[in-house]
């Protein structure tokens, strides 16, 4: 704080809301503040129409379960728009990221490297059980991303094989749309590879739901989903992984 500066004035210089500035100072009253003292201003986003978690995460470059811890969003959170989110906050002159802490009842998504060098490995695998779209062939991602690779037909419908709510969409470089569901259990399943993506952010996903459809891969040019699956953030084997509800 400078000397004849105010909270007020503050809120009117940053467009923050006055009741914002008091809640993540934890003060009581805004007259007991004095020059010198270090005051935290929350930056703030008013969410627009066609906004995802995902999509305001990535403009400020913050993960989405900080957004939803800050914020104390669940996973079935509809966004509204012109609701104003609070994002990571500064203190006033320079800028420094909070750490977010994760509610015990949230997983958060999975860390996944998309810049994996997709190595491939060949196994049995039963072709008839659940997969999110018709299989031609199927291998083995190995690496630091793991989980398989389903090469299937194009502009093939993608459907979830277990329920959940999806708690993260967007594109990652190479590999197309990808949606994270996280189900009951707290498994989190990933489809990667996809051309386009019918739900939403926050969307309950029933088991068989249509997810999108499936893209040409970026490298190879066929079309081909990659399918992991997470449990504690640690990869299951897709095939071994639960389906159903």
């Amino acid at each position: 704080m400078e000397k004849g500066e105010t909270l007020y004035s503050l809120s009117r210089k940053y467009s923050v809301p006055l009741t914002l500035i008091l809640e993540r100072n934890k003060i009581n009253d805004a007259r007991k503040i004095a020059a010198g003292q270090k005051i935290y201003i929350p930056e703030t986003y008013t969410i627009q129409k066609g906004d995802t978690l995902y999509s305001i995460a990535r403009k400020f470059s913050v993960t989405v379960d900080a957004l939803m811890n800050v914020n104390s969003l669940t996973d079935a959170a509809v966004l509204k728009v012109g609701k104003i989110l609070i994002i990571p906050e500064s203190i006033i002159g320079k800028k420094e990221n909070i750490a977010a802490v994760q509610k015990p009842e949230q997983q958060q998504s999975p860390s996944v490297s998309w810049d994996d060098p997709r190595s491939y490995t060949k196994k049995a695998v039963d072709k008839n059980i659940l997969w999110p779209v018709p299989v031609g062939e199927i291998a083995y991602l190995s690496g630091k991303l793991y989980g398989v690779v389903i090469d299937s037909t194009v502009n093939a419908s993608v459907h979830a094989i277990a329920s959940g709510t999806i708690i993260s969409i967007g594109p990652h470089r190479g590999y197309g749309q990808v949606i994270f569901i996280q189900s009951k259990t707290k498994h989190v399943y990933v489809y990667a590879g996809l051309a386009s993506v019918l739900p939403k952010a926050g969307t309950h996903i029933a088991v068989g739901q249509a997810l999108g459809t499936l893209a040409a891969d970026a490298v190879t040019g066929t079309p081909r989903l990659y399918f992991m699956v997470y449990q504690h953030n640690k990869p299951l084997d897709p095939a071994k992984a639960p389906r159903g509800k």
